[in-house]
């Protein structure tokens, strides 16, 4: 039997890890799928917990660059432009590629930037696809090379209380033959979670201490007002990356502009929706109070993707 326990660097996961190990010790298989875009503190956390145990946190990095590379030869071949009946866009105008060509469309090395210049977009609450590519792949490609040849138990850190789609999870059960998810946090709340930590001598990612409620992606695009504003105030140089993804992406895209975060709001233009939904729009929106000037970008749970990512986030 192996066990493969998922690392983020949020509390979940680090108290999996820490039971997981009382049973298992360092035959547990620790995992940990980099986006290239976590803050610093979450990779200074996954090295005190691999210090602290003295094993290895193995590093999963979606290569991306051959998407990049073969979407630039497709925009340079596509000959087929013009306007549909509605007026709208129809595959690459000669503009448009001449800068997606130029100034987008670069191989960066970063998953989730490359992820974004492919698709020519951001992802968005309904259209996920950074867990996909970035997360949840990786892991059942690495989980299914060991299970060829092994039983295997998956350790997460779900738990029940953290939305109605999480409330009736099983502990632990089995979804294949030989093929098992253990969820050892399933019953425990947030409060309990940190006291084990506590109880175990283990610190917390400095992230908690700072305000932020949770710890993955910073910014998620699943970010809250006061998660959005807290990063602002304490992290500019996370805002200042933002503005050149969009920047980036946006120049690696059909319309021409893309924003981080998406307005809910239909029918607008890509200049009015860029305008509405980019970075700096969000922050100042991330300040105002109930009842002010809200667009409604964010909810306050998780989307069904990231509920299947198994804990992959925190």
């Amino acid at each position: 039997m192996k066990h493969i326990v998922s690392v983020s660097g949020g509390k979940d996961s680090a108290l999996t890890l820490i039971l997981a190990y009382e049973k298992y010790g360092k035959d547990i298989i620790a995992l940990f799928c980099d986006t290239g875009n976590e803050h610093q503190y979450v990779y200074d956390y996954l090295n005190y917990l691999e210090d602290k145990f003295n094993i290895k946190i193995h590093r999963l990095k979606a290569d991306l660059s051959h998407r990049v590379i073969n979407k630039r030869k497709f925009i340079a071949n596509d000959i087929r432009v013009g306007r549909n009946k509605q007026g709208v866009l129809k595959r690459w105008q000669p503009k448009r590629k001449r800068v997606a060509l130029t100034d987008g469309l670069k191989v960066s090395g970063n998953p989730m930037l490359d992820l974004c210049q492919w698709k020519g977009r951001f992802p968005s609450r309904k259209a996920q696809f950074c867990t996909q590519f970035l997360k949840t792949s990786l892991l059942e490609r690495f989980q299914n090379e060991i299970y060829e040849n092994n039983e295997v138990t998956i350790w997460t850190g779900v738990r029940r209380d953290e939305s109605a789609a999480r409330a009736n999870i099983k502990e632990h059960e089995e979804v294949a033959e030989g093929f098992f998810f253990n969820r050892p946090l399933a019953d425990m709340s947030t409060e309990d979670v940190f006291s084990m930590l506590i109880k175990y001598g283990i610190k917390r990612n400095t992230l908690y201490d700072l305000g932020f409620s949770r710890v993955g992606c910073m910014p998620c695009i699943n970010a809250r007002k006061e998660e959005i504003r807290l990063m602002a105030k304490l992290f500019p140089e996370m805002v200042e990356k933002i503005r050149y993804w969009e920047r980036v992406v946006g120049d690696s895209s059909r319309r021409g502009l893309s924003s981080f975060f998406h307005t809910r709001t239909k029918g607008l233009s890509a200049y009015d929706a860029f305008n509405e939904a980019n970075i700096d729009a969000t922050i100042e929106w991330s300040k105002t109070s109930r009842g002010g000037k809200q667009y409604g970008f964010f909810n306050e749970e998780p989307s069904e993707t990231c509920l299947l990512a198994e804990g992959a986030c925190e």
